[in-house]
Parts: structure tokens; C-alpha cells; sequence
């Protein structure tokens, strides 16, 4: 592979100044080393141990930080510039290990941590990096400020060694103050991801040296007597908006939400087609979600032939009713002499509807369907006067033949 040489180099970053950068000036009271080296690819796949899990969670969370703190500067001061984006795999040429162990010089010197970095023999790229991270002293901005070395950046010049102070307070310092990228780390990674290879990088003037805050917001939008927990912690209902830190959380809604004695509202699902109650929401950047419910009726069915039912429905949904044919016979004794019920037909909240025994109804309130059926005695009754006179024409019969002995 054939290397560009320096004057190509430095008439490549001349034009990226020239045509990217809205200000060259640059501030001299602000600036930061790189390592000079560049990654081939703008996504670099990071391999993280499953265990410990606090340790994986935070460096996951690590990732999430570097990545959105990318964006938030490109879209602040650079609108669609390159950027470095950190994904976890399981074959990544970052790789982390978390240790109890001296295993690397500098953790056996006392140091906290250590980040190497492979190259090919001719190659102008970074093909590799392994993180070590001692778990007893693990913390967020030890891990944040060993992935600014897996990214390029090199140290912020120190102040005073036995104070253990750098020129400045920053994410880079070698004693790693609780701080989170600032705009000078986040300008010199535009300048990297850019395949830019400067050894020094000053903050131009015109862009303010601030931290980037990991947080993003989200819009919510729920029906108005829906309420959303983030974490456990009621938010609210509505339209309304939550600013979270970066990273892992759910948010949780209710599967019904009851109006009043016949009108409640049905989860269906989020409008990115989730379709569970809790949704676990990777935040990286300002999100907007909403959350879908159907409104639904309570249709109360009665019958002569079944107990009263209370059934929901959707608003606008077609239902189709139907009933056992006409006739039934009775649940007693009397069935037995032929006592039967006979469908009269459907009545909606008491006005006749239809005599068929099946009926479609759209639902777009709520309704009481009753089947209504009347008793039919007329067998039972048949055979009882059948009895009767057959009792009484066997009793007058009798009678008579008594009467004609006697005259005899």
C-alpha cells in the first residue's frame, strides 16, 4: 500500500478547513493530543464480557455516551459530518477485559487501567484494541475516558503531578476528573472520523469548551387518561416530554384504562409496532414514541336461556350475535310433558331489533342485547287436561256401572 506523504496530508486538512469549518482560528488555551492514528471503518464493534454485569452494563452505557455525544456536536456545529459509532459484538476488534489482576504494566504501576492498540505492518490504519478494566475500580468516567484512547485521543497536559491536576479539567485528563466529553474531545473525533491525522488539537474559537450532557428526550404521546411509568415513576398522561440520561430504561402502560361503567380504553401498541405493555427503550438521542389504545363498549347480553353477560367490545367493530334455534326445551321437569321456550327475537336497549337468530350489530356505544324468548306450555297443558278428562271419563264410567248393579 502506497502512504500519502505529509504535504499531502497537510494540503488535505488545509481543504477541510477551508471548505468544512465555519472558523479556522483556534484557541490556543484549549487543545489535546491524539495517538495520529485513524480507525478504517467509522463503526467499531466492541466485544464486552457478558460478566460482571455491572461492569458490562456501564461499559455498554460507555458506548451509548460516546456515540451520542458525537451527534450532538455534528449536529451543533458540524450538520452531517463523519462520526465514530460504537456497537457491542461478539467478534469486535475492540476488545474488553475486566480484571482483577496486574496483568498489564501500567495496572501494575497503579494504574486503574490501560488501552493498547494493534496495527497491520504497513497499514496507516488501527485494526485493533484491547481495554483493560479492573473491576475493584471500575466507575463510569474511568471507562468513558479509556474509550476517548480507543477513539484516538491522547492525554490533556498535566498542571501539576503532585496535585494531580491537568491545564484544565477534562474527560482526557490523566487523572480522570468526573467529567463527560467535552467539545474539544468531541471536535478532535471530527477531525479523526473525518481521516484527518492531527497530533494536536486546539478548540476554534468560535466553538465554546463545554461538556456534553448525556441526555436525551423523550416525546410521549398518550391518550389523555392513559398514565406511563419510565423506570417505575409515573410521568403522567397526555402529550408530554421526559428528559432521561443515556441508556437502558423501560417504560410501562396499562393493558386497560377504565372511563367510566361502560367505556374503557384497550392497549394495541406502540407506533413502532411493539406490541407489548413494557418497552425497553435504548435511548441515544432525542426519541419520539406514541402509544395506541381502542376505545371499547360494554354490550350486556341477557337471555331467558343463560345468565346475564357483560362483554367489551371495539368502537366500530361489526359483531355477530346469535341464539340456539327456536325452540329449546325447558331446563325442568316440565320439559318432559314438552314445555319448550320459543324465541320472540332481539331487542337492543329494549326496542325490537330482529326475530332471525343471528344478528350483526356495529358497535359505536354501549348497548344492552337481550334474546328474548317466551315459555310454551301448551304440551304440558295438552297432557294434563288429556289426563284430567281421561281421570274423570274413567271415574264417570265407573260411577255408572255402579249405578246399573245396584238396579239389578
Amino acid at each position: 500500500m502506497v502512504l500519502p506523504s505529509k504535504k499531502h496530508f497537510v494540503v488535505a486538512l488545509v481543504l477541510v478547513f477551508l471548505t468544512v469549518l465555519p472558523l479556522v482560528h483556534a484557541d490556543p488555551d484549549y487543545w489535546i493530543p491524539t495517538f495520529g492514528e485513524i480507525w478504517a471503518t467509522r463503526t467499531i464493534y466492541v466485544n464486552i464480557p457478558k460478566t460482571p454485569a455491572k461492569a458490562h452494563d456501564m461499559t455498554v452505557q460507555v458506548l451509548t455516551i460516546w456515540n451520542a455525544a458525537q451527534l450532538w456536536f455534528a449536529s451543533r456545529y458540524y450538520s452531517n459530518s463523519p462520526v465514530y459509532t460504537l456497537k457491542e459484538s461478539s467478534s469486535g476488534s475492540v476488545s474488553v477485559v475486566f480484571t482483577d489482576q496486574a496483568t498489564v504494566d501500567s495496572i501494575a504501576q497503579g494504574e486503574k487501567s490501560d488501552t493498547g492498540w494493534t496495527t497491520n505492518k504497513g497499514d496507516p490504519y488501527l485494526t485493533g484494541s484491547t481495554v483493560y478494566l479492573v473491576t475493584t475500580k471500575i466507575w463510569l468516567y474511568l471507562v468513558l475516558h479509556e474509550f476517548g484512547h480507543v477513539l484516538g485521543l491522547g492525554h490533556i497536559k498535566v498542571k501539576s503531578e503532585s496535585a494531580k491536576t491537568c491545564i484544565y479539567p477534562d474527560l482526557m485528563c490523566h487523572f480522570v476528573y468526573d467529567e463527560y466529553p467535552s467539545t474539544l474531545d468531541l471536535y478532535a473525533l471530527h477531525l479523526l472520523a473525518g481521516a484527518l491525522r492531527p497530533d494536536k488539537v486546539n478548540l476554534p474559537v468560535n466553538i465554546p469548551y463545554v461538556d456534553f450532557t448525556p441526555t436525551a428526550i423523550l416525546h410521549l404521546t398518550l391518550p389523555f387518561s392513559v398514565h406511563a411509568a419510565v423506570d417505575g415513576t409515573d410521568q403522567g398522561s397526555g402529550i408530554f416530554q421526559v428528559t432521561l440520561a443515556l441508556g437502558s430504561h423501560t417504560i410501562s402502560v396499562p393493558q386497560y384504562v377504565t372511563l367510566d361503567d361502560s367505556r374503557r380504553l384497550d392497549f394495541v401498541g406502540w407506533s413502532d409496532g411493539w406490541k407489548y405493555l413494557d418497552y425497553p427503550l435504548d435511548i441515544s438521542s432525542d426519541t419520539t414514541l406514541a402509544v395506541n389504545y381502542n376505545t371499547q363498549y360494554k354490550v350486556t347480553l341477557t337471555s331467558s336461556l343463560s345468565a346475564p353477560k357483560a362483554r367489551w367490545y371495539d368502537q366500530g367493530s361489526s359483531i355477530l350475535f346469535s341464539t340456539p334455534p327456536s325452540p329449546q326445551p325447558m331446563n325442568n321437569s316440565l320439559s318432559v310433558l314438552g314445555a319448550k321456550w320459543m324465541f320472540d327475537g332481539w331487542y337492543e336497549n329494549g326496542q325490537y331489533l330482529s326475530s332471525s337468530s343471528r344478528v350483526s350489530i356495529s358497535v359505536v356505544a354501549p348497548f344492552s342485547l337481550e334474546a328474548r324468548w317466551h315459555p310454551d306450555y301448551i304440551m304440558p297443558i295438552a297432557i294434563v287436561v288429556a289426563i284430567v278428562l281421561a281421570i274423570g271419563a274413567s271415574a264417570f264410567l265407573a260411577l255408572r256401572k255402579g249405578k246399573s248393579r245396584n238396579r239389578m
